[in-house]
């Protein structure tokens, strides 16, 4: 039987299989889905959904990196119980089932999260930003959400239109320009803020200096 076909089998058909049966087919399956894990591993594909996923049917921290096979593989436990195999079964289902489960998957996973990021940073169609180099990383959404953080604490009355400009140049410079420290990005941010305010004040007194305004 294909792996298709298992994913496609029905309710009915999963419940007439006897145990020498489930355990069959659950052997092809794990196998199938380590052959994925594995090649997730193998290109650092950690934080996809899929993987996320694996991380908390074995009850690995979502933050560790250094992550071995052994410590993710799909295996029928010894001694498992008719009962325990099926639900070992949904459980390798569910995996093989996310698109994410395959690296092809996981890149166009990413390619997707990429464009919605870079959609989101550069609204103007005017900007003049190489989009190939717009990478979608969780490491780097931190650090931009760290700084982000950090600005509106110590601009704590920014107005919209700034702030605006703020975020987008923040995420220009961590995932463009692939700033990740934190203090120069604060500090680049900290010239811009300074910039606009004092454009805004500037364009503030020129607009109620007018002898129009004043009537």
């Amino acid at each position: 039987m294909k792996i298709e076909d298992i994913l496609n089998m029905g309710l009915k058909k999963f419940n007439q299989l006897t145990e020498k049966e489930l355990s069959k087919t659950l052997n092809y399956m794990n196998k199938v889905a380590n052959d994925r894990v594995r090649r997730l591993l193998k290109n650092n594909l950690l934080n996809i959904p899929a993987f996320k996923k694996i991380k908390n049917v074995f009850g690995i921290e979502d933050e560790k990196k250094n992550i071995k096979m052994k410590e993710v593989s799909f295996t029928i436990p010894r001694g498992a119980t008719l009962n325990e195999k099926r639900n070992l079964f949904m459980r390798v289902k569910s995996f093989l089932q996310a698109k994410t489960s395959t690296v092809t998957g996981s890149q166009q996973w990413k390619k997707e999260q990429d464009n919605r990021f870079y959609d989101f940073l550069h609204k103007d169609k005017n900007d003049n930003i190489d989009e190939k180099n717009i990478e979608y990383d969780e490491d780097k959404m931190q650090i931009y959400y760290d700084v982000m953080a950090r600005i509106e604490e110590l601009h704590p009355s920014m107005t919209l239109e700034v702030k605006y400009e703020v975020e987008r140049y923040a995420g220009q410079l961590i995932f463009d320009k692939k700033i990740y420290d934190i203090d120069t990005i604060i500090d680049e941010l900290n010239k811009l803020i300074d910039n606009l305010m004092n454009r805004y004040e500037s364009d503030y007194v020129k607009k109620h200096s007018d002898p129009f305004y004043s009537v």
